[in-house]
């Protein structure tokens, strides 16, 4: 499966799946107009699972070998508090090439909201690994004010019951333990500072010395999508486009050695309901509504180097259609994506910290643009900028057939 399409596979392949009442045979009759329950056809249910098979083209319109896969997606969990949504479900996702993560959807009203990550309630937790004995030195890094959870973990620890044995020095950062086997590290002031767990790694008693660097974040992460949820279908059987979501997002870059750089995006989901006919899927003869789901993302990008501003690009980055083929009661049971791309649509990073020694480090990615400043005082500084200005090109095709479900 092609990367560069990562985002809009993931949805496909992880969201747009799931669930009828048993019994159901998946021909519900469809009600013409506008309005509805998502929930009539995306009825989560945890254990269920959906397997589907992909295949797809590449640009020149010969079938890819690479985008041969077989996926499974289960509901994990149901009424989860995720980014401020009560009602959230987790999706597990497994392929044929031993790939596995995550997808956090839920339903609401009308529409299938998809996760983006823009909150804290759905939090990855680090590790803090511990080798026997002390012969290993942890390093955890963090920003001034930044609270983290570190999760404690060992193949050589009988249990992974720690203690802390000694504090950090409190005037850069503070630990304590929220869990057995779970630290709370808050950054207080830029610095270096240690702290030192206690436990029990083989059949003796021992201690593991834990680093922790404070750095000064002057920017935070500036994300693509500045929310923590994102609609990705309606329910619609009437002809006209929705607009699901459309937002713009200016990301403004002060650069160290003079200058800036200025990347305004502007971002757009649109579905359409197109017609209702039967699909063959999972042995079946489905009918499903077709929607046709059109992601757009477009840019403008002026810099300067210390003097005027000189626009750089402006147009399109990426322009992607997804043909959905939904069913009440099922879900999506196929699906065609296609369109062009330039990769990473949701992906801006944008970061400028100053680290315990002085040093500055300061990043900037987005679709188009790659930035990066690095000085470390006195030894050297080292900047670099690239702008990509061709056009979004084809990345071929993609799709998504039903093959089994276990209800």
């Amino acid at each position: 499966m092609n990367t560069t399409r990562s985002c809009l596979v993931a949805f496909l392949a992880a969201t747009a799946l799931l669930g009828c009442k048993k019994g159901d045979s998946g021909t519900n009759p469809v009600t013409q107009g506008t309005g509805g329950d998502a929930s009539a056809y995306f009825p989560f249910v945890v254990g269920r699972t959906w397997s589907y098979n992909t295949s797809g083209t590449r640009p020149d319109g010969t079938l890819d070998p690479a985008k041969l896969h077989s996926y499974m997606v289960s509901v994990f969990q149901t009424n989860q508090l995720i980014g401020g949504q009560p009602n959230a479900i987790v999706l597990r996702t497994s392929d044929d090439k031993g790939g596995s993560g995550n997808t956090v959807v839920a339903l609401d009203g009308e529409s299938l909201m998809a996760y983006n990550g823009a909150g804290t309630t759905y939090a990855y937790t680090p590790n803090i690994y511990w080798y026997p004995y002390s012969y290993y030195i942890a390093t955890v890094g963090l920003a001034v004010n930044q609270h983290q959870k570190y999760w404690i973990t060992s193949d050589f620890m009988t249990s992974k019951n720690a203690t802390l044995k000694r504090a950090p020095l409190s005037a850069i950062a503070t630990a304590s333990m929220v869990a057995p086997d779970t630290i709370l590290i808050t950054g207080v002031a830029r610095g270096q500072t240690s702290f030192t767990l206690a436990g029990t790694s083989g059949v003796a008693s021992d201690t593991l010395l834990v680093m922790v660097e404070v750095y000064n974040l002057t920017t935070g992460n500036g994300p693509a999508i500045p929310f923590p949820w994102i609609p990705v279908w309606k329910v619609n059987t009437s002809p006209l486009t929705v607009v699901l979501k459309a937002w713009d997002s200016t990301f403004a870059v002060n650069r160290p050695e003079g200058g800036f750089i200025h990347d305004h995006i502007t971002y757009s989901i649109t579905d359409q309901y197109l017609k209702t006919e039967t699909v063959g899927a999972a042995n079946m003869s489905i009918s499903a509504e077709k929607h046709a789901i059109h992601i757009t993302c477009t840019e403008a990008i002026d810099t300067s180097s210390g003097g005027p501003a000189i626009s750089v690009f402006s147009g399109t980055t990426d322009d992607i259609t997804a043909n959905l083929w939904v069913a009440q009661g099922i879900g999506v049971v196929k699906a065609d994506v296609g369109g062009v791309t330039m990769g990473s649509m949701w992906s801006v990073d944008m970061y400028d910290e100053y680290d315990y020694s002085g040093g500055r480090y300061v990043n900037f990615n987005s679709p188009r643009v790659s930035y990066f400043y690095d000085q470390y005082p006195p030894y050297f500084t080292y900047s670099s900028l690239r702008i990509i200005t061709s056009p979004a090109v084809s990345q071929g095709t993609a799709s998504f057939v039903l093959s089994q479900k276990n209800f």
